[in-house]
């Protein structure tokens, strides 16, 4: 029976959605999604949070590491540009931040690894498109991998060495399993977006998830060079019990016919008792889908008009993100300057007046739900009631099979891909348990597992689990010692925070620490104990 936890020690921030423990100062750094990193400090029993230092960057950050009392910061101008990574040292008497150097890095830097023998950081650089892909305003950067060396001295510091994906070929990469579908997929420089990177406990090679991709690379770190990079594959949901509805009032799983792509986001990795290293992802599921990016949502079926001027009667003025101007919506009010659309209520769209009023996905999307799907002779191919309301990944669906997004699992890898476990449908039933599921989102990727953190304790390994869309915050704990067969021992709840994106675990003893969990809605930092003695 897994043990509960539910009383953390909480500090409410303005932003938390990646965390780093600076060691030697004892002090957390926080990002959230803004230009600020804040800097909370607790006692020795990491009781009484404090922020003792919040610092102000020109762009925004999108992932802090540390070592020693040395911090790394990944900050994007936009997504158009490219980013840089800045190390400072933190003055831990005087709770100040001096700089020791900055590099240029590829464009979107979103995840940042220390090596465990504090030589090398390693940078994701996600490369997204920008807000209008799919349009002529759109562009696609190169995603890449930078490597910085750190030497002991200022003198020897070098820039970093960015490595691109343009040596691959488009076939080359389709052969190994890589997801290619954009507008670029036959250009796997631009279509290619690293997520998240994370280095062996060795220090000679790093991990990096291909989220949109379906796939992942190894980085030899000795030669400075990458692996072929290599497909996830699709999880067959035969066997096992999903939720797919958003509209039967709760959490009502069932047999489903479907398959998903895994596309996974945060992990971590470990060598085990064995002797290999293992790669542990959470399978997230996000796709090139535009959701976050739409202005407006119809309330009702009809015709709409975008207006430049006609304030008056206004059901939505729509601050045009191309020219900074107000555009007005109106019901069905026609004249001079005005570009009319249809709707239906709960439609969603992106508006700019140049491109005028254009559905979520005829921008390119990943995305469609089954329900719409049409096979060979314009039947649905969806074979139950059940899957009709699942978003599907719209370049894997065939006549007669339909793929979803994320495999709503954790998944233990060996580093060439291949799957040793899988938690299967275990972390939505955990969550629909402790009652944080949120149906809202069962046709999608249900909990949608976003961050694995590796704890070893007593030569004892647990991964504790971040799912992010949850009512409330969930952090299952596995003891995955025997990879072979994990097991679900532990569970932390936050109830009064949401959505974690990131965990640390501080090690204080050679049986226990602490677990700080970075909640994104509710711009909290949660401090949790852990120890063997509790499972």
């Amino acid at each position: 029976m897994a043990g509960f936890n539910n009383t953390p020690v909480s500090i409410e921030l303005d932003g938390a959605e990646i965390v780093a423990w600076i060691p030697s100062a004892k002090v957390a750094a926080v990002c959230g999604g803004d230009n600020t990193v804040r800097f909370v400090k607790y006692d020795a029993n990491f009781q009484n949070p404090e922020v003792v230092l919040e610092k102000e960057f020109d762009g925004d950050i999108q992932s802090v590491a540390a070592y020693g009392n040395q911090f790394a910061v990944a900050e994007s101008p936009s997504k158009t540009e490219k980013g840089r990574v800045s190390v400072y040292h933190f003055n831990s008497s005087k709770n100040t931040l001096s700089r020791r150097f900055s590099t240029t890095v590829g464009y979107l830097p979103d995840s940042v690894s220390w090596s465990p023998d504090g030589k090398t950081i390693v940078v994701a650089n996600e490369g997204e498109p920008n807000d209008y892909y799919g349009t002529s305003d759109g562009i696609d950067p190169e995603g890449s991998i930078s490597i910085i060396r750190l030497g002991d001295d200022k003198k020897s510091l070098k820039q970093a060495t960015t490595l691109g994906f343009g040596g691959f070929t488009a076939q080359q990469l389709k052969d190994a399993g890589v997801r290619l579908s954009g507008e670029n997929a036959d250009n796997p420089a631009k279509d290619i977006e690293p997520e998240f990177v994370k280095i062996t406990s060795d220090s000679k090679r790093a991990v990096v998830t291909l989220q949109e991709n379906n796939a992942m690379v190894v980085v030899n770190l000795e030669t400075g060079t990458l692996e072929t990079p290599t497909g996830l594959g699709a999880k067959d949901w035969t066997g096992l019990s999903v939720d797919t509805s958003d509209k039967d009032g709760g959490y009502l799983p069932g047999d489903r016919d479907f398959k998903s792509l895994y596309m996974p986001d945060g992990m971590d990795v470990f060598t085990a008792s064995n002797g290999t290293t293992y790669a542990v992802m959470a399978n997230e599921g996000d796709g090139r889908v535009r959701a976050d990016d739409v202005n407006f949502e119809a309330d009702a079926d009809g015709t709409f008009t975008l207006h430049k001027s006609k304030k008056k009667g206004a059901v939505a003025e729509i601050e045009d993100p191309l020219t900074g101007k107000t555009v007005y919506v109106h019901r069905d009010m026609r004249g001079q300057n005005s570009t009319a659309f249809e709707a239906e209520a709960g439609d969603e769209f992106f508006i700019t007046w140049k491109h005028g009023a254009v559905a979520d996905d005829d921008f390119y999307s990943d995305e469609k739900r089954a329900g719409k799907l049409d096979g060979p002779q314009g039947n649905s191919i969806v074979s139950g009631d059940g899957e009709g309301r699942l978003k599907t990944v719209v370049d894997q669906n065939t006549a007669d099979s339909i793929t979803g997004f994320g495999g709503r699992s954790f998944t233990i890898r060996g580093l060439d891909g291949s799957i040793v476990w899988d938690s299967g449908d275990d972390l939505d039933r955990i969550a629909a348990e402790n009652d944080v599921y949120d149906d809202g989102r069962s046709d999608d990727k249900g909990v949608e597992p976003e961050h694995v953190e590796i704890a070893t304790l007593d030569d004892r390994s647990f991964a504790f689990i971040s799912l992010e869309r949850g009512t409330s915050t969930l952090i299952p704990v596995y003891e995955i010692t025997n990879v072979d067969a994990p097991e679900h021992v532990y569970t932390f709840h936050a109830a009064n925070s949401v959505s974690p994106e990131a965990t640390e675990f501080v090690k204080t003893s050679a049986n226990g620490g602490t677990l700080l969990v970075s909640s994104e809605v509710s711009g909290t930092l949660d401090a949790f104990n852990f120890s063997t003695t509790l499972v």
